[in-house]
């Protein structure tokens, strides 16, 4: 299964347990001239009793009234999207996520109503086995990554079962709403079980500190995305290539993350209902602390994209990870690679920045692991892929350095003759054969100079 069935397959459980059953009881009902709330003696029409002061509105009601909560709701609907463009073989989850937000604010648009929404997650497979696969086995093939294994492994062992009963409880058409509400708020439990680290809340919480790079890892007090991209440093050439690796990892975390975040805003949902139909103060207040709670949320989701921005726009895709020698070294390379066309008669030491160019080893470590892992490509296309930059066409013949070579001289009886060679590769030879290549010839003779340049261009890679 590729990756996008894969995610494709992820997301149902989620998104159909999820919006279905409290929002019901939120969301005013369009498809006729009278809408439905839920108050705290019960069910009303929309001409509420002026006189009574606890009135249960609609949550679209109660975004309107609450202009943080609004504006967090569209941080959230915002940041889901940029996650997605981000990573688009999670948009099996964002999507849903978007159109949540979207219902929160626009209830009374037909197109985003809540029933809508629960059709198309009905659409959607319910088996996020594969997606868990991928994210345990990238989690524990790399190095100091335990602690956020166990902030993973107990937040799915705690939401393993509330998957379940989601999608029972809102499948269950005979149970009324305020049944349900009490059943969906029941899996998370009171206020003041959420801060145990077993409690569906508290779990959730912790995984989006590590997301949001508030928690690091302790040995080396970095967050887990550069811990993923030193990782597999070690097995690649460039930053690319890490930065590939590393995205499907937060692409599937994401997901996750994603699929939690719903899964608790619709119990506190459920939870802040049950309460308020109570009609005391105490519950009031807790049902209070649910709308901060859903809040904080939609807070750490922003969050969460505003750390893996950061990522990706500190990590170095032209990183080379040079493993030439006994040890990794980080070398940052210049985007665009130098180029001479041999237009003098000069030595390349005259000519190329010495001190700045790679030497004959690392070049030659580059050219074998092309080879090795990217046997289909030239090593321009490798290049290419990279984001390094040629100046030149890519239908032109050229070469790429590895051994500045030098000049041989002969004599002659009529004077002398100088050869400037370099050793180098042809960037479309898939064989990537190293050959010498001849770049100037010089023959001096007593009285006349002679001069043939070189037919192609030579690039070289600049640190």
């Amino acid at each position: 299964m590729n990756k996008m069935k894969k995610l494709a397959a992820a997301l149902a459980c989620v998104m159909t347990m999820t919006v279905i059953a409290p929002y019901s009881a939120y969301a005013m009902d369009v498809s006729g001239t009278e809408s439905t709330m839920i108050t705290a003696k019960g069910i009303s029409s929309d001409k509420l009793d002026e006189n009574t002061d606890k009135t249960i509105s609609g949550i679209t009601e109660l975004v309107k009234s609450d202009d943080k909560l609004k504006g967090l709701i569209k941080s959230a609907e915002g940041a889901a999207a940029l996650i997605a463009e981000n990573f688009p073989e999670v948009k099996f989850v964002t999507v849903p996520f978007i159109q949540m937000m979207k219902a929160f604010y626009t209830g009374d648009e037909p197109e985003v109503t809540l029933d809508s929404l629960a059709k198309k997650m009905r659409s959607i497979s319910c088996d996020m086995k594969d997606m868990k696969k991928d994210l345990i086995e990238a989690m524990t093939s790399a190095n100091d990554m335990a602690e956020f294994v166990k902030a993973y492994n107990n937040f799915e062992r705690v939401c393993r079962e509330i998957h379940i009963q989601f999608d029972q409880i809102s499948c269950w058409n005979n149970l009324p709403q305020e049944e349900k509400d009490i059943k969906m708020a029941n899996l998370i439990g009171t206020r003041e079980k959420w801060v145990n680290e077993d409690n569906a809340v508290s779990a959730l919480s912790i995984l989006g500190d590590y997301l949001t790079g508030e928690k690091k890892l302790s040995s080396g007090n970095n967050t887990i995305y550069t811990t993923m991209v030193n990782h597999y440093s070690k097995s690649v050439c460039f930053g690319k290539e890490a930065i590939e690796k590393t995205d499907s990892f937060i692409g599937d975390a994401a997901a996750i993350y994603l699929q939690g975040s719903i899964e608790m805003i619709d119990c506190l949902l459920a939870e802040r209902a049950q309460l308020l139909r109570q009609g005391t103060k105490s519950a009031e207040c807790d049902a209070d602390y649910c709308v901060d709670k859903i809040k904080s949320i939609l807070q750490q989701v922003e969050d969460v994209k505003t750390c893996i921005n950061k990522y990706r726009k500190n990590t170095n895709p032209l990183m080379f990870y040079d493993h030439s020698g006994n040890t990794q070294k980080n070398i940052p390379m210049l985007e665009t690679l130098g180029r001479t066309d041999f237009t003098a008669a000069k030595e390349l030491k005259n000519i190329l920045p010495g001190d700045r160019i790679l030497s004959t080893e690392q070049m030659q470590y580059i050219i074998n692991y092309v080879k090795t892992y990217h046997p289909e490509k030239t090593l321009r296309e490798f290049l290419q892929y990279v984001g390094f930059k040629f100046t030149g066409n890519d239908y032109e013949k050229a070469f790429m350095m590895v051994n500045m070579g030098g000049p041989k001289s002969m004599q002659m009886s009529s004077g002398c003759a100088r050869n400037y060679y370099y050793k180098g590769v042809d960037l479309k030879d898939k064989n990537y054969n190293e050959s010498e290549n001849l770049y100037l010839y010089v023959s001096i003779g007593w009285t006349t100079v002679s001069r043939n340049e070189a037919q192609y261009p030579m690039y070289y890679m600049i640190r």
